[in-house]
Protein backbone atom coordinates (compact mmCIF):
# COMPACT_ATOMS: atom_id res chain seq x y z
CA UNK A 1 0.00 0.00 0.00
CA UNK A 2 1.39 3.23 -0.70
CA UNK A 3 1.85 5.71 2.12
CA UNK A 4 2.73 9.36 1.44
CA UNK A 5 5.44 10.79 2.83
CA UNK A 6 3.92 13.18 4.96
CA UNK A 7 2.25 10.50 7.03
CA UNK A 8 5.27 8.59 7.24
CA UNK A 9 7.29 12.48 8.96
CA UNK A 10 4.31 12.56 10.86
CA UNK A 11 4.33 9.28 12.37
CA UNK A 12 8.11 9.39 13.17
CA UNK A 13 7.27 12.71 15.47
CA UNK A 14 4.78 11.34 17.27
CA UNK A 15 5.54 10.31 20.99
CA UNK A 16 6.42 6.10 21.62
CA UNK A 17 3.22 6.27 23.93
CA UNK A 18 0.77 7.80 21.01
CA UNK A 19 -1.82 4.97 19.85
CA UNK A 20 -5.07 4.31 18.04
CA UNK A 21 -7.47 1.87 17.34
CA UNK A 22 -6.73 0.59 13.75
CA UNK A 23 -9.61 1.65 11.49
CA UNK A 24 -9.70 -1.30 8.90
CA UNK A 25 -9.03 -4.68 7.97
CA UNK A 26 -8.68 -7.56 9.82
CA UNK A 27 -6.56 -5.63 12.50
CA UNK A 28 -9.90 -3.25 13.16
CA UNK A 29 -10.17 -1.91 16.48
CA UNK A 30 -6.71 -2.74 17.81
CA UNK A 31 -4.59 -0.03 19.29
CA UNK A 32 -1.47 0.40 18.09
CA UNK A 33 1.19 2.49 18.57
CA UNK A 34 1.36 4.54 15.41
CA UNK A 35 5.34 5.31 15.35
CA UNK A 36 6.42 1.54 16.21
CA UNK A 37 6.56 0.11 12.47
CA UNK A 38 5.92 0.04 8.92
CA UNK A 39 3.02 3.02 8.49
CA UNK A 40 0.37 1.02 6.39
CA UNK A 41 0.27 -0.73 10.02
CA UNK A 42 -1.55 1.86 11.31
CA UNK A 43 -4.60 2.17 8.68
CA UNK A 44 -4.81 -1.63 8.95
CA UNK A 45 -3.05 -2.04 5.50
CA UNK A 46 0.03 -4.13 5.73
CA UNK A 47 1.37 -7.48 3.52
CA UNK A 48 -2.08 -8.13 2.13
CA UNK A 49 -1.49 -11.46 0.46
CA UNK A 50 0.26 -12.43 3.59
CA UNK A 51 -2.51 -11.54 6.22
CA UNK A 52 -5.28 -12.99 4.13
CA UNK A 53 -3.87 -16.56 3.94
CA UNK A 54 -2.84 -16.30 7.56
CA UNK A 55 -6.24 -14.88 8.38
CA UNK A 56 -7.72 -18.25 6.75
CA UNK A 57 -5.49 -20.84 8.36
CA UNK A 58 -5.57 -19.34 11.82
CA UNK A 59 -9.14 -20.32 12.00
CA UNK A 60 -8.69 -23.78 12.14
CA UNK A 61 -5.48 -23.34 14.63
CA UNK A 62 -4.58 -23.94 18.00
CA UNK A 63 -1.28 -23.18 18.31
CA UNK A 64 0.58 -19.95 16.41
CA UNK A 65 4.23 -19.50 16.48
CA UNK A 66 4.95 -15.95 15.49
CA UNK A 67 9.40 -16.47 14.50
CA UNK A 68 10.51 -13.00 13.89
CA UNK A 69 7.41 -11.01 15.57
CA UNK A 70 9.23 -7.74 14.84
CA UNK A 71 6.76 -5.52 17.21
CA UNK A 72 3.71 -7.85 17.23
CA UNK A 73 1.68 -7.34 13.71
CA UNK A 74 1.02 -11.43 13.74
CA UNK A 75 0.97 -12.10 17.27
CA UNK A 76 -1.91 -9.90 18.04
CA UNK A 77 -4.31 -10.81 14.63
CA UNK A 78 -4.04 -14.59 15.48
CA UNK A 79 -4.34 -13.36 19.51
CA UNK A 80 -8.02 -11.74 17.87
CA UNK A 81 -8.52 -14.44 15.66
CA UNK A 82 -7.62 -17.67 18.12
CA UNK A 83 -9.67 -16.73 20.80
CA UNK A 84 -9.09 -20.33 22.34
CA UNK A 85 -5.66 -20.67 20.77
CA UNK A 86 -2.55 -19.97 22.10
CA UNK A 87 0.37 -17.56 20.44
CA UNK A 88 4.38 -17.82 21.01
CA UNK A 89 5.76 -14.69 19.65
CA UNK A 90 9.74 -15.25 19.31
CA UNK A 91 11.79 -11.89 19.22
CA UNK A 92 15.09 -11.03 20.21
CA UNK A 93 15.71 -7.40 19.48
CA UNK A 94 15.01 -5.42 22.21
CA UNK A 95 13.37 -2.24 20.56
CA UNK A 96 10.84 -4.46 19.00
CA UNK A 97 10.21 -6.47 22.36
CA UNK A 98 9.51 -2.72 24.07
CA UNK A 99 6.61 -2.28 21.42
CA UNK A 100 5.65 -5.87 21.62
CA UNK A 101 5.42 -5.89 25.54
CA UNK A 102 2.90 -2.40 25.19
CA UNK A 103 1.09 -3.71 22.71
CA UNK A 104 -0.27 -6.61 24.49
CA UNK A 105 -0.69 -4.55 27.79
CA UNK A 106 -2.86 -2.15 25.70
CA UNK A 107 -5.05 -4.90 23.69
CA UNK A 108 -5.51 -7.35 26.99
CA UNK A 109 -3.99 -10.08 25.28
CA UNK A 110 -3.47 -12.62 27.38
CA UNK A 111 -3.37 -15.39 24.98
CA UNK A 112 0.33 -14.68 24.15
CA UNK A 113 3.71 -15.84 25.55
CA UNK A 114 6.73 -13.92 24.38
CA UNK A 115 9.94 -15.34 24.08
CA UNK A 116 12.99 -13.07 24.03
CA UNK A 117 14.80 -15.43 21.78
CA UNK A 118 15.84 -16.07 18.08
CA UNK A 119 15.03 -19.34 17.02
CA UNK A 120 17.91 -20.69 14.73
CA UNK A 121 19.96 -24.12 14.31
CA UNK A 122 22.40 -23.87 17.22
CA UNK A 123 21.07 -23.14 20.83
CA UNK A 124 23.49 -20.53 22.63
CA UNK A 125 24.01 -16.77 22.18
CA UNK A 126 24.91 -15.23 18.84
CA UNK A 127 25.23 -11.60 17.78
CA UNK A 128 22.59 -9.37 16.38
CA UNK A 129 22.82 -6.20 14.16
CA UNK A 130 20.76 -3.89 12.18
CA UNK A 131 17.64 -1.84 12.62
CA UNK A 132 14.74 -3.11 14.28
CA UNK A 133 12.08 -4.14 11.03
CA UNK A 134 15.58 -5.52 9.61
CA UNK A 135 17.79 -7.11 12.26
CA UNK A 136 19.35 -10.39 11.87
CA UNK A 137 21.78 -13.34 13.36
CA UNK A 138 25.42 -12.11 12.60
CA UNK A 139 29.04 -13.21 13.22
CA UNK A 140 29.66 -9.86 14.81
CA UNK A 141 27.15 -7.50 15.40
CA UNK A 142 26.28 -4.26 17.75
CA UNK A 143 24.89 -7.06 20.79
CA UNK A 144 24.07 -10.37 21.99
CA UNK A 145 21.40 -12.23 22.05
CA UNK A 146 19.74 -15.97 23.20
CA UNK A 147 19.96 -18.71 20.26
CA UNK A 148 17.53 -22.03 20.95
CA UNK A 149 16.84 -23.95 18.16
CA UNK A 150 13.11 -25.33 17.71
CA UNK A 151 13.49 -28.69 18.30
CA UNK A 152 14.90 -27.98 21.64
CA UNK A 153 12.60 -25.56 22.30
CA UNK A 154 9.66 -27.95 22.20
CA UNK A 155 11.46 -30.81 24.58
CA UNK A 156 10.48 -28.18 27.71
CA UNK A 157 7.35 -26.80 25.77
CA UNK A 158 3.64 -27.69 25.50
CA UNK A 159 2.61 -25.48 22.73
CA UNK A 160 3.95 -27.48 19.57
CA UNK A 161 2.34 -25.35 16.70
CA UNK A 162 -0.08 -26.74 13.64
CA UNK A 163 1.19 -22.93 12.30
CA UNK A 164 4.34 -21.00 12.12
CA UNK A 165 5.13 -17.83 10.46
CA UNK A 166 8.74 -17.14 10.06
CA UNK A 167 10.28 -13.87 8.87
CA UNK A 168 13.78 -13.45 10.17
CA UNK A 169 15.66 -11.59 7.64
CA UNK A 170 18.30 -14.48 5.79
CA UNK A 171 18.35 -16.89 8.48
CA UNK A 172 15.51 -18.86 6.92
CA UNK A 173 17.19 -21.72 6.32
CA UNK A 174 18.83 -21.96 9.68
CA UNK A 175 15.36 -21.98 11.74
CA UNK A 176 14.35 -24.96 8.95
CA UNK A 177 17.70 -26.67 10.03
CA UNK A 178 16.70 -26.09 14.09
CA UNK A 179 13.48 -27.40 13.25
CA UNK A 180 13.81 -30.63 11.30
CA UNK A 181 12.59 -32.69 13.91
CA UNK A 182 9.41 -30.91 14.62
CA UNK A 183 8.73 -30.70 10.62
CA UNK A 184 9.15 -34.54 10.31
CA UNK A 185 7.44 -35.09 13.37
CA UNK A 186 4.21 -32.39 13.87
CA UNK A 187 4.10 -31.63 10.30
CA UNK A 188 3.32 -28.01 11.00
CA UNK A 189 1.64 -25.51 8.24
CA UNK A 190 4.84 -22.51 7.51
CA UNK A 191 4.18 -19.34 5.89
CA UNK A 192 7.79 -18.88 5.43
CA UNK A 193 9.49 -15.37 3.69
CA UNK A 194 12.72 -15.82 1.99
CA UNK A 195 15.30 -13.38 1.20
CA UNK A 196 16.74 -13.89 -2.18
CA UNK A 197 16.29 -16.98 -4.61
CA UNK A 198 19.03 -19.06 -3.33
CA UNK A 199 17.35 -18.87 0.20
CA UNK A 200 14.27 -19.51 -1.78
CA UNK A 201 15.61 -22.61 -3.33
CA UNK A 202 17.42 -24.23 -0.21
CA UNK A 203 14.22 -23.81 1.88
CA UNK A 204 11.75 -25.22 -0.89
CA UNK A 205 14.18 -27.78 -1.36
CA UNK A 206 14.67 -28.55 2.23
CA UNK A 207 10.69 -28.56 2.75
CA UNK A 208 10.62 -30.98 -0.14
CA UNK A 209 12.82 -33.52 1.15
CA UNK A 210 10.45 -33.55 4.57
CA UNK A 211 7.44 -34.16 2.71
CA UNK A 212 6.65 -30.66 2.10
CA UNK A 213 4.53 -29.38 -1.22
CA UNK A 214 5.09 -25.16 -1.14
CA UNK A 215 3.26 -22.38 -3.03
CA UNK A 216 4.57 -19.12 -4.18
CA UNK A 217 2.47 -16.26 -2.54
CA UNK A 218 5.05 -13.50 -3.08
CA UNK A 219 7.45 -13.36 -5.77
CA UNK A 220 8.75 -10.00 -5.55
CA UNK A 221 12.27 -10.86 -8.15
CA UNK A 222 13.11 -7.29 -8.30
CA UNK A 223 13.61 -6.60 -4.23
CA UNK A 224 14.75 -10.49 -3.86
CA UNK A 225 11.43 -11.09 -1.28
CA UNK A 226 9.58 -14.33 -1.81
CA UNK A 227 7.00 -15.38 0.78
CA UNK A 228 5.71 -19.10 -0.01
CA UNK A 229 2.96 -21.27 1.92
CA UNK A 230 4.03 -25.02 2.86
CA UNK A 231 1.77 -27.71 3.72
CA UNK A 232 2.43 -31.14 4.17
CA UNK A 233 1.97 -33.48 1.25
CA UNK A 234 -0.75 -34.96 2.41
CA UNK A 235 -2.52 -31.61 3.77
Amino acid sequence: MFISPLLKKTLSLLPDSFHLPVPFGAMRGINWISRSANPGQVVGRYEPQQTAVLIDLLRDSKVFWDVGAHVGWYSLLASKIMLNGRVACFEPNPENLQFIDRHMSINNSGNINVYRLALSNLTGSRAFSGQAQFGQLVTTGEYTVETITADRFIETSEAIPDLIKVDIEGGEMDFLEGAAGLLTTHKPTLLLSTHGYLKRDSCSKFLAERGYHTELLVNNQQEGDYVFLARAANQ
